[in-house]
């Protein structure tokens, strides 16, 4: 069964998505689980879009409501980007999983209890999202976005309109490699090779260089391990990541 998927995906059957000429940092079988239904995505859309609705209800009843969301009050929630907020992206490695790396593009916020309600206004703004505590604080909440379209459809329409012309140089070209990170994602460049290490890595690793967590690999390593797990080498890529990887 599997030798005959993989001629089907090779020849680009119509139902199979083609294997770009680069070659995918996944197997077969991954790429079947990852085939459209659009039944399941609908119905997985409105479980999130409730669940969405509930976390919103939950937090304005604890905390109260937002002010209006004018154009005035967009304005002066920008702000808060400026100063609390970041753009980042985080690797995941997985190397005896079915990819190398999983790659997220996250936009976080964080303000102290007293300012909550703004945080509650960018979640309704955008849709989607979670606030918490932020880890080791009991006053201090994080609103955070990861999910790629909202990212894309609310997010980065909203910093450009509002945020991006009025700050400083650093957040601006902070956000222009997190966008570009982003775009290669929903283009699904991070299930080839060539995209995830020419086009999503490099931005990634231009992301706040001086500030943030350290990333696991170096740049050079990261590249490295990426090669042996591309060759098929995954045993010698876990060993490369074990013993390179920052602690």
């Amino acid at each position: 069964m599997t030798s005959l998927f993989v001629k089907l995906f090779n020849k680009g059957s119509p139902m199979v998505p083609r294997v770009p000429s680069t070659g995918v940092l996944c197997t077969p079988q991954a790429v079947t689980r990852r085939l459209p239904h659009s039944c399941n995505l609908r119905t997985t859309s409105k479980r999130r879009y409730s669940s969405f609705k509930k976390r919103y209800r939950d937090l304005v009843e604890k905390h109260g409501e937002p002010p209006t969301l004018t154009k005035e009050y967009l304005i002066y929630l920008a702000g808060f980007i400026e100063g609390e907020g970041s753009f980042t992206s985080n690797i995941t490695y997985s190397p005896r999983a079915k990819v190398a790396v999983k790659v997220d593009c996250i936009f976080n916020i964080t303000q102290h209890v007293d300012g909550i309600v703004h945080l509650i206004a960018m979640m309704k703004h955008f849709r989607s999202g979670t606030i918490l505590l932020k880890s080791g604080s009991n006053n201090t909440y994080v609103y955070s976005l990861q999910n790629k379209q909202a990212l894309q459809e609310h997010v980065v329409p909203y910093y450009k309109k509002y945020g991006l012309k009025f700050t400083c140089a650093e957040k601006a070209n902070t956000f222009v490699a997190w966008r570009k990170v982003l775009d290669c994602l929903i283009k699904k460049a991070h299930l080839t090779y060539t995209g995830l290490t020419t086009e999503i890595i490099p931005n990634v690793y231009k992301l706040n260089p001086k500030k943030g967590k350290i990333k696991k690999l170096s740049y050079e390593n990261i590249q490295i391990y990426l090669k042996l797990f591309h060759d098929g080498k995954v045993n010698e890529a876990v060993t490369f990541l074990e013993a390179n990887k920052t602690r």
